[in-house]
């Protein structure tokens, strides 16, 4: 299995029900694919994590590095996984407050992440800070 979690900064004018249609096709694609993750949007970037077996996580991987939707592409972390931080998710959607949120709180609910604190840790920092 592999994980891949990336940011990207969306085109211009992305409005938030395109984002909300694009979520809706990864949960589809993901169904077919056996793949499970986590779509966060703040209003200008995304944050993404992907995984599944290799060759899925890389074939859905390239056809995202290609969507003009979004550019700025940069991997924050592509690595081996034994197991899923996601089981449950075949594509999670989570919108980031206008503001940035403060003391710690998250749009995550404790608990979510928690067998992945590395990836939880760059979700709920990316999340806090909102829009930039």
């Amino acid at each position: 299995m592999k994980r891949v979690v990336y940011v990207s900064t969306a085109a211009p004018n992305l409005a938030d029900d395109e984002v909300e249609r694009l979520a809706a096709e990864a949960v589809r694609r993901n169904e077919t694919l056996d793949l499970t993750g986590l779509l966060a949007f703040n209003g200008v970037n995304f944050m993404q994590a992907l995984e599944g077996e290799e060759a899925a996580v890389d074939e859905v991987f390239g056809s995202i590095r290609r969507d003009p939707r979004h550019g700025g592409l940069v991997a924050l972390i592509e690595e081996p996984c034994s197991s899923r931080l996601f089981p449950d998710w075949r594509m999670r959607y989570v919108r980031a407050p206008s503001r940035p949120l403060l003391n710690g709180q998250t749009a995550l609910n404790r608990g979510d992440l928690a067998n992945g604190a590395q990836v939880a840790e760059l979700f709920a920092g990316f999340l806090r800070l909102g829009p930039g």
